[in-house]
């Protein structure tokens, strides 16, 4: 017996996921380190300023992964990309004019010449969307009622 594709398709993905999972995992908690999140986050004026960092970094990544050809044919609707729209909204909630924001530097973002970087790159920005909702977890029990209205980007 033989199976579908579709099921084939699904096992693959499955395990690519897995094995990015895992061989990722270090780097993972390695940058949990260094940034210091959530914990380095203890005040709302911690939270503004690291929306302020993430907004810095997010808007000009964006940016420049929309400007590769070929998602189209991925199926990936990189124009629908929130990250950068949700920090906006949390933004204006706190009142932050993100005119006033200075974003990074070509030099400063990740180097990203080919089209499989940048798939690998959104791969990153997207699986990000689950840490931000073990922060934000955490951050409302700091936090409390405080946080609330503006936690688009960590939802």
């Amino acid at each position: 017996m033989t199976m579908p594709s579709r099921d084939l398709h699904s096992q693959h993905s499955v395990l690519c996921a897995d094995a990015v999972r895992s061989s990722t995992a270090l780097l993972h908690q390695e940058v949990e380190r260094i940034m210091g999140l959530p914990g380095s986050i203890e005040t709302m004026a911690d939270y503004r300023r690291w929306l302020v960092r993430f907004f810095g970094i997010y808007q000009p990544l964006e940016h420049l992964l929309r400007g590769f050809a070929g998602w189209a044919a991925t199926g990936v609707p990189i124009h629908q990309m929130g990250h950068t729209a949700a920090l906006l909204k949390d933004l204006k909630v706190l009142e932050f004019d993100p005119d006033d924001i200075e974003l990074a530097s070509q030099n400063a973002l990740p180097v990203i010449e080919t089209f499989g970087q940048a798939f690998g790159a959104l791969y990153v920005l997207e699986g990000s969307k689950l840490g931000g909702r073990y922060i934000l977890r955490d951050l409302s029990n700091r936090l409390g009622r405080e946080i609330e209205g503006m936690d688009a980007f960590l939802t």
